[in-house]
């Protein structure tokens, strides 16, 4: 029995409650119990061991049941009390997913155990926060700048990799998973949207219309982060509230301002839940857990942050 209020719900909901198991299958013949549990069912969440059964089990699917997209969620989409932060490259990722989830353009979505008791965002929520662009409509780069920004947008000199963006003028370059744009203003308009090669820096050819989705998985605007200190200064943490107050610059403040968001877990997202090698996705739990637990006694010694059992519950 854990001790922890939502490691225990997903002990008792991957184990006690959910009738669909994978047990005994060796890896590469995965994707053949599953899909014989699942039979025509459109979607469904297949909670995996280990990122690399993730990863091998998506894969799978590309191979062998085309018709069913899957997708891995990346095992460091969020990595709470790291103190270089969650890499950008694993959140765009996860987001993408997500994105595709919410669209319907996935069928099954795989998730490593490791994730399992983290805060996550519910895909509608993300689905909200993408951005369109066509040519000819008004444009305001100031203001994009601070929305892309407090959508986990790095501001850079020059743009080389996905989630970057650089502003020039009455130009804004931006690095995204489908390719590298630049839009070019006119007064107050967009006026055109070119895509640019990042090793040159050259514009190749014009596009008709642009979609940015966020580049974190909670947004940080100043309403989300002034909420999130408020909880955290009344849990006894003033001076993250403090800095929740100011930005968040400090990646290792980041996943608290999602503090108040409408969070969810990764098996209320379908009916059809998966569970492969139930017993190995709990040992993966119980490990998750005690790192987590590790990661936050060597983050107080800078600064006094919440321990798992106070922020990672349903």
């Amino acid at each position: 029995m854990s001790r922890f209020p939502l490691l225990q719900e997903a002990l008792n909901v991957l184990g006690a409650t959910s009738p669909q198991r994978v047990v005994g299958v060796c890896p590469g013949a995965r994707v053949l119990g599953v899909e014989l549990l699942l039979g025509q069912k459109e979607k469904a969440v297949v909670v995996v061991p280990t990122p690399s059964d993730a990863l091998e089990l998506a894969a799978s699917y590309g191979l062998f049941f085309p018709q069913h997209p899957a997708a891995a969620l990346p095992a460091h989409m969020l990595l709470p009390y790291a103190p270089q932060g969650t890499p950008l490259a694993a959140t765009a990722e996860a987001v993408t997913a997500l994105l595709r989830w919410a669209e319907g353009g996935l069928s099954r979505l795989v998730v490593p155990a490791r994730l399992l008791p983290l805060p996550f965002p519910r895909p509608e929520s993300l689905l909200a926060r993408v951005r369109r662009f066509v040519p000819g409509e008004p444009l305001d780069l100031q203001e994009l700048a601070g929305f892309l920004r407090e959508e986990g947008w790095h501001r850079v000199e020059v743009v080389e990799e996905a989630g970057e963006f650089a502003l020039r003028g009455e130009v804004l370059d931006l690095g995204t998973t489908d390719g590298f744009f630049r839009l070019v203003v006119d007064v107050d308009r967009l006026e055109t949207i070119r895509v640019f090669n990042p090793e040159s820096q050259r514009s190749v050819e014009e596009r008709g219309e642009l979609q940015l989705s966020p580049m974190s998985l909670f947004p940080t605007n100043p309403r989300v982060r002034m909420r999130a200190a408020e909880h955290w200064e009344k849990q006894g943490f003033p001076l993250l509230a403090e800095m929740l107050r100011e930005g968040v610059a400090n990646p290792v403040v980041a996943p608290f301002a999602a503090a108040g968001e409408a969070c969810g877990h990764p098996w209320e997202l379908s009916e059809a839940l998966v569970v492969v090698e139930p017993a190995d996705v709990e040992a993966e739990l119980a490990r998750a857990w005690t790192a987590l637990t590790k990661a936050h006694e060597t983050a107080c010694r800078q600064l006094p942050l919440p321990p798992p059992e106070a922020w990672l519950h349903p």
